[in-house]
């Protein structure tokens, strides 16, 4: 076999490029030999599900692939490293319990092969495929003395069909250990996220930036300690009010400073930031005041507020219907179930604006049915439609639900939940009794949904 030893980026002269590829050689035919003695060896698939593990890894790049490529390209690092491997070979290989380090490679003492070795150290995370017919750790764990001095000695083995298995098997190991990340250092495992929220008491928060979103919203996205997240539970809300230091802090008729309950939109797990999607009312006494915030103001915010846990397949159908700002609990419900590969559920979202221009988090929901098409459905109900606009104009009415949602006659296998301002979930579902659910009354009712199919966030 040969290699085309043509590249830019490596500084190896020729006659090591020469010896390197030589020694390369041999290394890979004892790779090919190693896989053909296991049988099988590595199929595509199972190096396609490594390099998706890869990609989720703790400590490992995010471009898993992209980076491999990069490396694939550079023929002289890839040399070198390939190089190095086989010869290290030549040594038992160590078994670590460095978290995050399973294999490691041990110098060895021969200074002949020392302009091989990377500058840096190479650690090896093992990361195996569980459907796998090679055991990597199996293999790379033996002592490889004997087997490599008759790699050098003898022909490689030949193979059954093809050159799959070779190739395979050096793309096995540039993807069963990670791609091989030199690092400076040795890798720490990281810290796991803490929370940053306090669900009894108020902590207080700095602005990090306001954007606008459309005529009448913004995103407020609010600034975390480094290591903190706000792990948010589905369903679960936070309390937002203005800092009691600041002078121009709404006030309600009792002198107490005003807040309102907000669900985020990011990702629960998002270290150092959280974001709001927040509809601006001029009557209000805290949404123009958020508004007219600045980087680096203040805010208080306690939580979490968990209003329903969330059950992977507790329902085979869930009707979720929204008004306005309402929105948001929908999309962190739906963005947390779609996720889950485990999960079944298939959800059908009313959303209810004033004009097209009022839909809030349109490509996000685009995006979710364009990946979920098979899980998720939206309907889209706007009180004033424009010449572009086909989808339904009006009120979400008794006679549009009986035509869209999931009838009540399915039982406990269909779950309706509700959120929008108190006029339009009272018509819907029946009012709320202040924190309390309050009886099931509106077009819901009608239509033959009991209590223990409805919510009302």
């Amino acid at each position: 076999m040969s290699f085309n030893t043509k590249t830019t980026q490596s500084n190896v002269a020729q006659d090591e490029n020469a010896n390197g590829i030589r020694q390369l050689e041999e290394a890979l035919a004892g790779i090919n030999s190693v896989l053909g003695n296991e049988g099988e060896g590595l199929s595509e698939q199972d190096l396609a599900k490594v390099l998706k593990q890869l990609e989720a890894a703790e400590g490992v790049a995010d471009d898993v692939e992209g980076k491999l490529d990069e490396l694939l390209k550079s023929l002289g690092v890839y040399q070198k490293l390939l190089t190095w491997w086989g010869l290290v070979w030549r040594h038992k290989l160590t078994v670590t319990k460095r978290p995050g380090v399973i294999i490691s490679f041990p110098r060895p003492s021969s200074n002949s092969i020392d302009k091989y070795r990377p500058r840096t150290p190479v650690r090896l995370a093992a990361l195996l495929s569980p459907s796998s017919k090679m055991s990597f750790l199996r293999v790379a764990s033996r002592n490889f003395t004997t087997s490599a001095r008759r790699y050098s000695t003898t022909p490689p083995a030949a193979a059954k069909s093809s050159n799959l298995p070779l190739l395979l098997g050096v793309g096995g190991l540039l993807g069963i250990g990670a791609y091989v990340y030199a690092d400076k250092t040795e890798a720490k495992p990281k810290k796991p996220l803490v929370s940053a929220l306090d669900k009894d008491n108020f902590k207080e928060f700095a602005i990090k930036k306001v954007e606008p979103y459309n005529h009448n919203t913004a995103k407020l996205t609010l600034e975390l300690p480094a290591g903190e997240a706000t792990l948010l539970p589905v369903s679960g809300l936070v309390y937002v009010k203005a800092s009691d230091s600041d002078p121009n802090a709404p006030k309600d008729k009792k002198g107490n400073t005003v807040g309102r309950p907000y669900t985020p939109v990011s990702d629960p797990e998002k270290e150092g930031e959280v974001t709001f999607v927040i509809k601006r009312y001029d009557t209000g006494q805290l949404t123009p005041y958020l508004h007219n915030l600045k980087p680096g103001d203040k805010v208080s915010v306690k939580g979490p507020i968990v209003k329903r846990p969330w059950k992977n397949n507790e329902f085979e159908e869930v009707v979720l219907i929204a008004g306005g700002s309402g929105i948001t609990p929908m999309y962190q419900l739906l963005t947390h179930a779609l996720a889950q590969p485990e999960d079944k559920t298939k959800f059908k979202l009313l959303f209810g604006n004033v004009t097209p221009a009022d839909i809030l988090l349109k490509e996000e929901f685009e995006q979710l049915k364009a990946k979920h098409g098979d899980r998720f459905d939206i309907v889209h109900i706007v009180d004033k439609g424009d010449k572009n606009w086909n989808g339904y104009t009006g009120f979400i009415t008794k006679d549009l639900l009986k035509k869209e949602i999931a009838p009540a006659s399915l039982g406990d296998k269909v779950m309706v939940f509700v959120c929008g301002p108190p006029a339009q979930v009272g018509a819907i579902a029946g009012k709320k009794d202040g924190m309390k659910q309050g009886p099931v009354g509106g077009a819901l009712k009608e239509l033959g949904y009991t209590s223990e199919q409805v919510f009302k966030f």
